[in-house]
């Protein structure tokens, strides 16, 4: 890679940087658009004020009772915490915000291909087409993207797949030696730390994202192995990785990934869950084209003659990097053709899996256009030879994409309204939550608030149905009432948006607050059964529903549109912040203790049902009622104080877990035992007085394995 080429990458990038500041502020109604991208947006804006820098994750202290964030770190992505550093003030919902945060993922993407192909042995021209292909296609330049708009809701899907290409770089670099040069083991033990440093941050941005970045790596270090010119070079490249992986995994960092995916509901009761692949659209871009037009088959298909023709025509990486995306794109349509036909895969779509061969589509793709055109200026009468793309063509080529995006900017003006309305609407209902639950740091944990709607509707009905009327309400009022539209407020919820809900969660609201007959998928809840027993007992202070409930207090009346009145009622008796019970009843299964929680009897105020294993020989006689209980919310966690005549119980509408951490204030004073009550909530057991912190946290240095121990509990809780 000369001088040259490494000048006109910069430009390049600069252009890229420019166009995209330029465009994207005109287009924000493409940016982070719909329930995803708001919800992304809410993400964002939440971790990094609720939440401290860390390797690994705290909980979210806004759904469910408390469990794991959604499966990303903001301040681990270096676009995200970027702009974050560069615009403090600057809000999530901001424009500027927004368009700086795509502007420096398409940075990165772009940066990505081009260093990547022209390392594997592309011709700068041909990498840095690829590179303008890829972005023109995957981000809202035109409006709507041309390829399948992941992208346009989570911009993050770009980092990963430059992580990927990166990680390719580093194993082709690893076990070369120039001509004539002897080899040398320092630079190799140099790639080896850098391939060692990405694969840690991958697992601690996302864990979820391994499996994303995992099958491209593993292949294509398969293929550049197979196609090294000495075997010191494939011992090299097979080994490197091979010794990352062992590390990582001694580090803890295997224990950490595994059990983020394993300790969750799709995990433990998958055989319930609706199957992802519903049609073609989710095997591959090949088949979106009646969804988003002709982009995704064009990309995938001239993509896919290019890596066909380099894994023949050409030599050295380039040819073996080519048939190791053949290779995955064969396995990921055979995988997503089975999983839509069989039904079996409830996890995420075999699309989400092709993400990464996309900057491959569009390198190789692009690459195979520009040798066809060559050879059609040779062979034609009349037309110039072939034009050689020395530094100054290259660089003047940056004008052609950034003439096309600026032109068609300016053209349509200010973009497409979004689809999901961001920042939410703050109606008075909302206001009201706000007020009365409204959690942030500094102030106190006060009940949640569960959404019930379609309730007269007889049958089963899905989430599809549910995010129908979500929609439906949001477009009329600028409100969902239900997700993002509670969560930008600070107002928690028992609903919880995300793959990693566990299966404790989702055992407890399935059995106690949704139909049976009601159909549920991996990563959100549908529920419909008014439990208010079950609803105080798990902290549930207010409920929204979309018909009346007599028995219950109404404390005010919404009417979203014209077919629809929301209606806010209290919970009586909800244990809101904490509660000091002093009555044990012990139950035998984790079911059991759901049923006790949900009977009409049970007073969370006063009982608090146990299961033996968890107490582990805990005497629990003679409890005295504690008093002055406070839970505030700090970053990452919680403060928690209660004092009381002698030994005492606070349980906490927190779910448990193994990842849960106390923390006294005054190291002299007590200890304190947490331990699962209630079926899925934390207890405090402690002596007269209690003062402390409480957070979660789980990652590869601390904490490591204590989704795989919850895993672990929880079945052996489910044994009858």
């Amino acid at each position: 890679m000369r001088v040259g080429g490494w000048s006109v990458l910069v430009l390049h990038a600069a252009v890229v940087a420019a166009v995209s500041l330029w465009v994207f502020p005109r287009t924000p109604g493409m940016l982070f658009d719909g329930l995803d991208g708001s919800y992304m947006q809410t993400t964002l804006q939440h971790q990094f004020a609720a939440t401290s820098p860390a390797l690994g994750f705290a909980m979210n202290p806004l759904q469910g009772l408390g469990d794991l964030w959604f499966n990303f770190n903001a301040w681990l992505s270096p676009p995200h915490v970027l702009v974050h550093g560069l615009l403090p003030r600057a809000p999530a919902s901001g424009v500027l915000f927004q368009a700086a945060v795509y502007a420096a993922h398409a940075v990165v993407l772009f940066v990505a291909v081009a260093v990547t192909m022209a390392s594997l042995g592309m011709a700068w021209g041909h990498a840095i087409a690829g590179g303008w292909v890829l972005l023109l296609g995957l981000f809202p330049y035109f409006g709507q993207p041309l390829v399948y708009p992941i992208v346009q809701l989570q911009p993050n899907t770009a980092l990963t797949i430059a992580v990927t290409l990166f990680a390719i770089v580093i194993v082709a670099r690893m076990g070369r030696r120039g001509p004539g040069a002897p080899s040398n083991s320092g630079v190799d033990m140099a790639w080896l730390l850098v391939l060692l440093a990405l694969a840690a941050h991958v697992v601690l941005i996302s864990p979820s994202a391994v499996m994303q970045v995992g099958p491209l790596a593993a292949l294509a270090t398969l293929g550049l192995a197979a196609g090294a010119d000495t075997r010191r070079e494939a011992v090299v490249k097979l080994g490197g990785p091979a010794l990352v992986v062992v590390v990582l995994a001694a580090l803890g960092f295997a224990q950490f990934a595994y059990g983020v995916v394993a300790y969750t509901a799709v995990n433990v009761w998958g055989g319930e869950f609706e199957p992802t692949a519903t049609t073609w659209y989710h095997v591959s871009i090949l088949f979106q084209h009646s969804t988003h037009g002709l982009g995704g088959p064009l990309l995938a298909g001239v993509g896919l003659v290019g890596l066909g023709y380099s894994s023949i025509a050409d030599a050295g990486q380039l040819k073996w990097v080519a048939r190791a995306g053949l290779a995955l794109v064969a396995s990921s349509v055979l995988f997503g053709a089975a999983a839509l036909m069989l039904g079996f895969w409830k996890g995420p779509a075999a699309v989400r899996f092709e993400a990464p061969l996309w900057g491959l589509y569009a390198a190789f793709g692009a690459r195979v256009v520009l040798v066809a055109l060559d050879a059609l200026r040779v062979r034609l009468p009349g037309l110039p030879g072939k034009m050689p793309l020395g530094p100054r063509v290259l660089a003047a080529f940056a004008l052609v994409p950034a003439s096309l995006v600026v032109t068609v900017a300016m053209v349509n003006g200010r973009g497409g309204e979004r689809s999901w309305s961001f920042p939410p609407s703050r109606p008075p209902m909302i206001e009201t939550l706000h007020e009365r639950i409204g959690l942030a740091p500094g102030r106190a944990l006060r009940g949640r608030v569960a959404t019930f709607q379609l309730l007269q509707e007889a049958g089963s009905t899905t989430w599809f149905k549910f995010h129908e009327a979500d929609a439906a309400r949001m477009r009329a009022s600028g409100n969902d009432f239900n997700t993002v539209g509670l969560w930008y407020f600070d107002i928690p919820t028992v609903l919880e948006y995300a793959p990693t809900i566990s299966p404790a969660l989702y055992r407890a609201t399935t059995r106690l607050l949704a139909r049976p007959e009601d159909e549920q998928i991996r990563n959100v809840l549908v529920l419909r059964r008014i439990n208010v027993p079950a609803l105080a007992a798990l902290g549930v202070s207010h409920i929204i529903t979309d018909a009346p409930v007599p028995s219950l207090p109404l404390a005010a009346t919404e009417q979203t549109h014209a077919d629809e009145t929301l209606y806010l009622h209290e919970i009586p008796g909800a244990i809101g912040g904490g509660a000091s019970p002093t009555s044990v009843v012990t139950v035998g299964n984790f079911d059991a203790a759901l049923d006790r929680i949900g009977d009409e009897g049970f007073d969370p105020h006063e009982m608090v049902a146990v299961m033996p294993p968890d107490v582990d020989g805990t005497d629990l006689d003679g409890l005295s009622k504690a008093s002055d209980i406070s839970v505030r919310m700090i970053r990452s966690g919680f403060e928690v104080s209660a004092s009381a005549g002698s030994r005492a119980l606070v349980v906490l509408p927190l779910e448990f877990s193994r990842c849960l951490i106390w923390t006294p204030r005054d190291p002299a004073s007590g200890a304190a035992t947490l331990f699962r009550v209630n079926a899925l909530e934390t207890g405090v057991l402690f002596e007269k007085q209690l003062d402390g912190e409480l957070r979660y946290f789980t990652g590869p240095f601390w904490n490591a394995g204590c989704r795989l121990q919850d895993a672990r509990e929880f079945r052996a809780a489910l044994a009858p």
